[in-house]
């Protein structure tokens, strides 16, 4: 489901539903917060991104027979990835669980990472900036 944002610019801006009914992580920042968001948007947008990813779960095929955790993953298993806990993990980041647009190490995975890593990830990052700096505009 989508919703449809209006700035005070003329442009009309597409975010998820469940964005806007959910979190509205961005918008009970403080002043501060949201000033900082105004101010360096390519960090908000990757803050966003670490937080909220736009995908949650990926899945591979298990190429060679693997034991993890006690557990055996067989050649040919799906194995089902939880990006959106990797963006949460405490020993990559300090205070996973809090919103932080001044955050310095930002090595989150919201558009894969390798050679699975997004090709459009550029574009939606630079379109997202453009984006936040009209809404605090």
């Amino acid at each position: 489901m989508l919703s449809l944002a209006e700035t005070r610019s003329p442009y009309k801006f597409i975010v998820p539903k469940r964005f806007v009914n959910k979190n509205f992580s961005i918008f009970r920042l403080r002043r501060r917060r949201a000033a900082s968001i105004g101010t360096y948007p390519a960090a908000a947008v990757e803050e966003i991104l670490r937080f909220e990813s736009p995908v949650q779960w990926t899945g591979r095929v298990a190429m060679t027979d693997v034991v993890l955790n006690g557990h055996t993953i067989c050649r040919g298993d799906l194995v089902l990835a939880g990006i959106g806990a990797a963006n949460r993990d405490p020993s990559v980041f300090d205070e996973p669980e809090c919103f932080n647009v001044e955050r310095t190490e930002n090595r989150h995975i919201a558009f894969g990472f390798g050679i699975h890593y997004c090709l459009g990830a550029m574009l939606a990052k630079l379109e997202a900036q453009i984006a936040l700096t009209e809404f605090f505009r």
